[in-house]
């Protein structure tokens, strides 16, 4: 017992003099990181190497640390190069910060990973996000406008709640869904649900080399969002917000009162109103029934917009975390429309063994959207019917009512001032997100990853139509709706996804090998359910349990699963030579078996000849590098059709029998199924070169042969075959161009600025059809020709005389002076033949972007800020004809002022044709296709950070105010419309974007 109470009381010495020991060589180091000026660096990591513990350098630039002998300590701050300092017993250490090359020791994020931007040999596009994003974007697609090569974004309608813009990278590729893969912390998911100032980075992958790694997701390219981490240190607690005054950037222009009557008197042949009538219009003695009103200025408005953000951040020395919420308000500029969204998201990352980490990311969101019941958008509505309710009828008449009619009661309106406020169109969108990982550091240099993410979404709408009545001026009820009806429709889409990558990384010697192995398990579910009722007891109640009328209900679902093996091996020789490769193997359910399985590899080489000898006297290249890649992407989405290999058939195909009076339900094939379907398969040349002069300026340059096999088209087929045409791979598409970004630093004593542009050229064209062409709309898919083209009669003029139209080609209807003349380019035979018709319909115009742009700067002087950014596209066409655009083939729709010079015989214009019914001026030609480039100043911001020795006596770090804008200048030969607007949107019936102006303020505590 006595020996056992020894040898314990041995032991307890021994762990103590340990114990004394171990805290004998942890230190308190302290010292300050200034750059090479001297002056101290404030917001600098300074963090024990292989550990999550740390801190940042207050203002000063100071900073105290808890290390031990023989630590690494790593100091790293955006702009500057990273510099490591190993302990010894010194409890002082100065730092002085280099600022590095432009881009050249940036830390870029890749597919499941992050390279520095020196070893890049793909094709890819970055920018950090500040920690404030003051820009009044209303949707988080919007940041990406105009900031780099290659990413074309176009926001084809500013209605709040809908305003996401369409992405196109390098191109559209596919007749189906072209927009590019979107990975959100690694899962995929919408940006436009994520916070702004959530954001970290954003990364673009853009040729097959970076991409290939995504496989048959990334055929249109792949947008990598990281969100912000918790920042080791004390608790941190940022709060940003802005208030801001929303108007049209373009306003609808519409013919005053008088001058519409005349011209519709004169388009229609009738004398619909009287000069009589015309002169009350004009002194308003009669306001009653011949008004003078501007549809546009009743329903558009000055609306506010609203955002707030708020988060918390820190961390321990293991465990580091951020929480952060915002909400933003959004009033629409046309009357009923409106939308509020709500974030939220927690992420914490702890170190809970020096060999396993691990953590997670939930967030949240919930956006509400409310609109009219008639849609504000599309062929119904109101923003056609601006152009379609007669000004000569008040929005009121003067006892009160809504008006329906004008004097000449030729029709009834719909009233745009009473639709905007009537019934309910409203959604609930519900999102949730949540990812966690364990990550596990097995050997030196063996990681392994797994990672479970989950996401959630549920959309819900609900549209009411209620019953009403309006009346003539008499009193009579004209217009009514008796009975009202509710429609709720419900969707819900589950992904679950799960991943597990090994990783190995090596150097030796003048070697660095870094390979990646990968699995991924992906499974997706949507069900829908839609339902309607009518006969409510009043419009105020909004529960289908209240209707009694026509109860209907409908519901489906839809399931994929995709199962991926992937690889990388990067490899790298004295830093100079540069190699990659990658292998992604995707197994796809959209597929029959034997097609399901798909390979993506890609190859990509790189030489960063400024680190060759040969250079060594040339100090004032700080970067020079070339790049080559080849690599095949695939591409899965058919639509909305998940099985587009099995047929399937409609219910609901009813047949009545031969006594014409029993109706027997039925079933039938509706559309054909193809099981030989297999991928779309992209193949993508790269070569491009970076180059940098000093630590100011660097420049990229890239050229890119994109061609895109098997696309998964419906061609079409003889209408007697009874059904739709099945999906089949049938053709071939070809993207190329190249693409160019630079950027300078500069700083002059306490002016710092910088500025950057970027510059695309994209050329579109159909390569193979299989000899077929096809017609969506007014425009067409030809062999030899861009995606979209638009397809009608070419133009050449307008018929002045008699003698012009006898000597002319005969058109369809009788021609006379004042119409346009067609050219007559082909007949029959393939020569002209005098007539035209349909042999003689030609390509008329582009709707896809040859040029796309970007020019941005900024100015930093004691505290000011300013910043700009430029954006715009060159060599685009737009189809404008229908809405305000008009030769007059219609017996009501309103024209922009323009047409005041339209051509008369005591006018005889040579722009704007004559007015009048079944002629051949509204026929789809290229008169009505206008030139749609522009350059727009996107965003304008001024600011001003207070000195933190002032901030500071309130108990704040930094404060922030500044005023920004958003859309404010558009320089464009686009007429009457915002030239912004998408491909099929040919009548400009579009919400218009927003011009936005905002003060706001930044603080942190």
């Amino acid at each position: 017992m006595k020996k056992t109470m020894r040898k314990l009381s041995l032991l307890v010495v021994v762990l103590c003099a340990f114990v004394s020991m171990v805290h004998a060589q942890t230190l308190t180091v302290s010292g300050k990181v200034s750059d090479q000026s001297g002056v101290g660096l404030p917001g600098v990591n300074v963090v024990i190497k292989g550990f999550t513990s740390g801190t940042v350098t207050d203002f000063d630039g100071n900073y105290t640390i808890e290390a031990e002998k023989g630590n690494v300590l790593l100091f790293s701050f955006i702009g500057y190069k990273s510099k490591e300092v190993v302990c010894s017993t010194e409890s002082k250490i100065e730092v002085v910060l280099e600022e590095e090359t432009i881009g050249v020791d940036e830390v870029v994020v890749v597919g499941y990973g992050t390279q520095k931007k020196a070893n890049l040999t793909g094709a890819v596009s970055s920018m950090r996000i500040d920690d404030a994003v003051n820009q009044p974007v209303t949707n988080t697609t919007q940041l990406l406008q105009g900031k780099m090569t290659g990413v074309h974004l176009t926001q084809g309608g500013g209605q709040p709640g809908k305003d996401a813009a369409t992405i196109h990278i390098r191109g559209i590729a596919t007749n189906g869904e072209s927009g590019p893969l979107v990975l959100v912390d690694g899962v995929e998911r919408s940006l436009g649900d994520v916070a702004p100032s959530d954001i970290e980075s954003i990364s673009v992958l853009k040729d097959a080399a970076s991409a290939a790694i995504y496989g048959s997701r990334a055929a249109n390219g792949v947008i990598l969002i990281t969100t912000k981490t918790g920042e080791v240190g004390k608790l941190k607690v940022k709060y940003n917000a802005y208030y801001g005054w929303q108007e049209a950037s373009v306003l609808p222009k519409i013919m005053d009162a008088a001058t519409y009557a005349e011209l519709i008197n004169e388009a229609t042949g009738e004398v619909r109103y009287s000069e009589e009538e015309i002169a009350k219009i004009k002194d308003g003695s009669d306001p009653d029934r011949y008004s003078q009103t501007n549809w546009a200025k009743e329903i558009f408005r000055t609306s506010p917009v609203t955002n707030h953000y708020l988060s918390f951040s820190g961390g321990s020395e293991k465990t580091s975390y951020v929480f952060s919420m915002n909400y933003m308000d959004q009033e629409g500029i046309m009357l009923g429309s409106s939308a509020k969204r709500y974030n939220m998201r927690a992420k914490i990352d702890s170190q809970i063994k020096k060999w396993l980490k691990i953590g997670i990311n939930i967030d949240g969101s919930v956006k509400n959207i409310k609109s009219p019941l008639d849609d504000l958008s599309g062929d119904s509505g109101i923003m056609r019917r601006i152009y379609f309710d007669t000004p000569v009828a008040p929005v009121k008449y003067s006892n009160g009512d809504w008006a329906v009619q004008d004097g000449s009661e030729a029709f009834f309106i719909k009233n745009v001032a009473f639709r905007s406020q009537l019934g309910k169109n409203e959604d609930d969108q519900y999102r949730l997100n949540a990812k966690f990982y364990a990550n596990l550091n097995l050997l030196k240099g063996l990681e392994f990853r797994t990672n479970v993410a989950y996401s959630y979404y549920n959309a819900l709408g609900t549209k009411f139509s209620p019953t009403f009545s309006l009346n003539d001026l008499d009193g009579n009820p004209v217009v009514t709706n008796d009975i009202n009806t509710l429609k709720d429709n419900s969707a819900t889409w589950h992904r679950l996804l799960n991943e597990n990558i090994l990783k190995y990384n090596v150097d030796f010697d003048k070697h660095s090998i870094n390979a990646l192995l990968g699995h991924s398990i992906e499974t997706y579910r949507k069900d829908a359910m839609n339902s309607q009722i009518s006969g409510f007891p009043n419009n105020e109640i909004h529960e289908l349990n209240a209707g009694s009328i026509d109860p209907t209900v409908s519901g489906s679902a839809q399931e994929l699963k995709l199962q991926s093996f992937f690889g990388r091996v990067n490899y790298a020789y004295d830093s100079k030579y540069l190699f990659e490769a990658n292998l992604r193997i995707d197994s796809s359910s959209r597929f029959a078996k034997g097609n399901r399985t798909g390979y993506f590899p890609s190859f990509s080489v790189g030489w960063r000849v400024s680190e060759e000898s040969f250079l060594a006297d040339a100090e004032f290249l700080s970067n020079l590098k070339v790049r080559a890649s080849w690599g095949k992407l695939g591409n899965q989405n058919i639509g909305n059709s998940f099985y587009p290999y099995e047929q399937t058939y409609n219910l609901g195909q009813d047949y009545i029998f031969t006594d014409g009076e029993s109706l027997v339900g039925g079933a039938a094939i509706t559309g054909l199924a193809n099981r030989n379907l297999k991928w779309e398969s992209t193949e993508t040349y790269d070569l491009g070169i970076d180059f940098g002069i000093g630590n100011n300026f660097s420049m990229s340059f890239d050229y890119f042969h994109k061609r895109t096999n098997d696309l998964l088209l419906k061609l079409p087929q003889p209408l007697s075959l009874g059904s739709a045409a099945p999906y089949q791979n049938a053709g071939e598409a070809v993207n190329k161009g190249w693409e160019v970004s630079g950027e300078y630093h500069g700083k002059t004593g306490d002016l710092s600025y910088s500025v950057g542009f970027n510059l695309s050229r994209i050329q579109n064209e159909w390569t193979d059809l299989k000899g077929t062409e096809f017609y969506p709309t007014n425009r067409i898919h030809r062999e030899g020709e861009a995606m979209f083209s638009y397809y009608g009669w070419q133009a050449i003029g307008i018929f002045q005389t008699d003698e012009e139209v006898a000597n002319a080609a005969t058109p369809s209807n009788n021609a006379a002076p004042g119409d346009i003349i067609y050219k007559d380019v082909s007949g029959p035979d393939g020569v002209p033949d005098g007539k035209i018709d349909d042999n003689d319909r030609v390509i008329i115009g582009n709707p896809i972007p040859e040029f796309t742009y970007g020019l941005n700067g900024s100015l930093n002087y004691k505290g000011i800020d300013f910043s700009f950014l430029f954006q715009g596209v060159k060599n685009v066409d737009r189809y404008v004809s229908g809405t305000g655009n008009h030769a007059g083939n219609g017996d009501r729709a309103n024209w922009t002022p323009d047409w005041v010079n339209r051509w008369t015989a005591e006018n005889p214009s040579s722009k704007y044709p004559r007015l009048g019914h079944n002629r051949d001026n509204d026929k789809q030609s290229s008169y009505w296709v206008q030139d749609a480039s522009y350059l727009r100043l996107k965003n304008l911001e001024i600011g001003y950070t207070f000195p933190q020795a002032l901030s500071k006596k309130a108990g704040i770090e930094r404060l922030r105010i500044y005023m920004s804008g958003q859309n404010l200048l558009t320089f464009t030969d686009y007429k009457n419309w915002d030239p912004e607007k998408a491909i099929g949107n040919i009548r400009s019936e579009s919400y218009p974007l927003a011009k936005t102006y905002t003060l706001g303020v930044n603080l942190t505590f």
